[in-house]
């Protein structure tokens, strides 16, 4: 009998990795039932495992793109090169989220075919219909922000790799003429970051504007850009009179290394607005470094609400110090989907079993399909040894 293609799929990805491996079938039934007696019962950790990769497969079906589009980037994520089969067919998604998920993954899993998916969502210009409808515009607004995604990542794309590089910048040569003119600002800030640093010069007049929201705007593109004048500019768009700017500062220092990032981010967090004293803790929570120890330990410590509290207690497991998981409980339980979404990142970072038993939970009981899908993925990345890019 002949498997459907997502039961053979799922099948192909439960054997995927030793621990993860289901016991072998044999013929005939009396030599099966004897080798099964003979073989110890899969352990807790395996049966896990299986049930997280049933619930990305699932999730591969579900009639919400943004569900969909959340499991195709997990696969990609996990390195699991068995999952190919699933991302191939999620190619053919109708909604282009989706497919823009799946090959990116597909493309870290190794297959340079994917490229060429990428490639055409960044140069396809979405048409407009006459007299279009708010809807329309709202819809036609979601596929450019698609395109601005896509060619992002041809930019990650062409740094690694010079002969793709090169058919990106050829298809960049279109958009940069788009109407659209924030696929314009995009295609700009992706030439300069892949080294015509003739582009960046553009977003380094941008900043000095008077228009906040035009300096917000380069601000974000610099972030991207990242070379030693794009990092100078954001760090002295710090002193920025406006609050929407500084902010912007302190998510783009997020691409810099942390000799330039840290000093600027353990600033923005003594800035007198509270937005800005967030997105820097927040920002500084993903570095690893031992001489910012001190200012998250604090932030911690003195945390006016339990958003802030589970921001700084990743950053302090980033720098190895031990976090209660008393800390995590709570937000586990709450009604609002983003804290709950801090505590997974928090369990990501917390070895041993009880944390696993937690995510276990959210696997399976929480509210948000989403989250469900985020639990099972940090459920398999703790479970399985990282797999290097093909």
């Amino acid at each position: 009998m002949r498997l459907p293609p997502l039961m053979a799929c799922a099948l192909a990805l439960a054997c995927a990795s030793p621990a993860l491996a289901a016991p072998r079938a044999h013929h005939p039934r009396a030599f099966a039932r004897r080798r099964e007696r003979a073989q110890p019962p899969p352990s807790p950790e395996a049966l896990l495992g299986r049930a997280a990769l049933a619930v990305l497969v699932q999730a591969g079906k579900n009639s919400d793109p943004e569900v969909r589009s959340s499991a195709a980037a997990a696969w990609g994520e996990l390195g699991n090169p068995a999952a190919k089969p699933l991302l191939v067919k999620m190619l053919k998604d109708k909604d282009g989220s989706v497919r823009l998920a799946a090959a990116k993954s597909l493309y870290a899993l190794g297959d340079k075919a994917a490229f060429a998916i990428i490639l055409d969502i960044a140069k396809t210009e979405p048409k407009a219909p006459d007299n279009p409808s708010p809807i329309d515009e709202l819809k036609l607004m979601v596929k450019e922000r698609l395109r601005i995604d896509a060619i992002r990542e041809l930019r990650v794309i062409g740094k690694g790799d010079t002969a793709l590089g090169e058919k990106a910048v050829k298809v960049f040569e279109t958009t940069l003429d788009d109407p659209y003119g924030p696929v314009r600002d995009a295609t700009a800030e992706a030439l300069a970051g892949l080294g015509l640093d003739e582009f960046t010069a553009r977003f380094l007049t941008a900043v000095k504007s008077s228009n906040p929201g035009v300096r917000v705007a380069a601000v974000q593109a610099l972030g991207h850009i990242a070379t030693p004048k794009a990092v100078a500019a954001v760090a002295a768009a710090a002193d920025d009179s406006d609050a929407s700017v500084r902010s912007e500062v302190m998510s783009a220092a997020a691409h810099f290394s942390a000799a330039d990032a840290v000093p600027l981010l353990t600033n923005g967090l003594a800035d007198s607005d509270a937005d800005v004293r967030s997105q820097a803790l927040q920002t500084l929570a993903d570095f690893s470094d031992q001489a910012s120890s001190a200012a998250v330990a604090q932030a911690f410590a003195n945390a006016p609400d339990l958003s802030t509290e589970l921001i700084a207690a990743q950053g302090l497991l980033r720098r190895g110090d031990a976090v209660d998981l008393s800390t995590v409980k709570p937000a586990l339980s709450n009604s609002d989907e983003d804290i709950r979404k801090l505590g997974l990142d928090l369990l990501a970072l917390t070895p041993g079993a009880e944390s696993l038993d937690l995510l276990k939970s959210e696997m399976e009981k929480d509210d948000s399909k989403l989250l469900r899908v985020d639990a099972a993925r940090i459920i398999l990345k703790r479970l399985e040894p990282r797999r290097g890019k093909k």
